[in-house]
């Protein structure tokens, strides 16, 4: 997807797949966080169509980073079957 090709040009950090522990013990599980700086952006990968879930869940991740300092959160949804990239904050 051209919109998202610098998501791939090495120029920022990335953690695939790592658990976030957050209170209570619990941990949830974004697909990819690219970090730069104090920024940082989220995208969880899907299949199928779109839902309010999808939203719900990385935004829960981005309220993560939030709380974990990052400057800049954004948080994104690709729908790989439509090669759909929705920006949710």
């Amino acid at each position: 997807n051209p919109a998202v090709h610098n998501w791939f040009d090495g120029s920022m950090h990335v953690v695939t797949e790592k658990e976030i522990l957050y209170k209570e013990g619990k941990t949830k599980r974004p697909d990819r966080i690219m970090i730069h700086d104090k920024n940082a952006i989220i995208v969880d990968y899907k299949t199928g169509r779109p839902g309010v879930s999808h939203q719900e869940q990385v935004l829960q991740y981005a309220a993560l980073l939030k709380d974990m300092k990052y400057e800049k959160v954004s948080a994104f949804l690709w729908y790989l079957g439509e090669n759909r990239v929705v920006e949710v904050c």
